[in-house]
């Protein structure tokens, strides 16, 4: 019976040892936190830490597509309104003559939108060498992509070309219209306007410059019924056509 009961004390001693030991290997093992609970953001500054990690790509492309948006609507409504256009194509370059030109050329433009003003759109795009020849491949390439990028946009019909360039923009595939159907000029050549020794020239002060100089309008009606039913087109058209003929007149 001692026995017994001595048995059964050790046993009794040997699980409270053996409970000791494993409580003292817990209080030694690491405590395990949750994920959610070391994650959670407190501070301000840690919820906008935690945001940008996860969100910066899409934050990022956002704001650029808001920046995008926003420069698009301002450049719609912020951009001069124009009563005419007149494009210069040459082979030698008319950079700087634009604004004198522009102050001259608005005697000949009506005020087409009645905003009060005149305002034409002088631009001179050179697709060959140049006065001196050393102009880069570079260069005239990137101008013959800026001359058919124009031209595609349908917001310039008249054009002031020399004998080249009126051949190089027949073979872009333009259409000129027949000018013989608005003028009974003697200038008049087909779909071309000769500026040799014609007043226009000389009112401009480059009757020389003006020897290998016309003035060509884009045909309207090469365009499809979709294009001819937009105002912007037709007002364009209009608008440059108003400007050749008041030229042609004044001759």
């Amino acid at each position: 019976m001692m026995k017994m009961a001595s048995q059964y004390e050790k046993d009794k001693l040997a699980k409270k040892e053996a409970a000791m030991v494993m409580k003292q290997k817990a209080a030694q093992t690491p405590q395990v936190i949750e994920k959610d609970e070391v994650m959670k953001p407190k501070t301000f500054k840690e919820k906008w830490q935690n945001y940008w990690y996860h969100y910066k790509i899409q934050t990022l492309l956002g704001a650029l597509a808001v920046i995008m948006i926003v420069s698009l609507l301002w450049t719609q409504f912020t951009r001069p309104t124009f009563d005419a256009s007149y494009t210069i194509v040459t082979e030698s370059t008319y950079d700087g003559a634009q604004s004198y030109m522009e102050e001259i050329l608005s005697s000949f433009v009506l005020d087409n939108d009645k905003n009060g003003k005149k305002q034409i759109n002088v631009e001179a795009i050179m697709i060959g060498a140049g006065n001196n020849g050393n102009t880069s491949t570079e260069v005239l390439q990137m101008n013959r992509t800026k001359l058919i990028g124009k031209i595609s946009k349908n917001d310039s019909f008249l054009y002031m070309v020399d004998s080249a360039c009126y051949k190089d923009m027949k073979d872009f595939g333009v259409v000129f219209q027949d000018l013989s159907k608005l003028s009974d000029n003697k200038r008049v050549d087909g779909d071309k306007y000769s500026l040799k020794d014609s007043k226009f020239a000389i009112k401009m002060g480059m009757s020389k410059m003006f020897d290998d100089m016309y003035l060509c309008l884009i045909d309207f009606n090469q365009f499809g019924e979709k294009e001819k039913g937009k105002n912007s087109i037709k007002n364009a058209y209009q608008n440059d056509k108003k400007l050749l003929e008041a030229i042609m007149q004044y001759d």
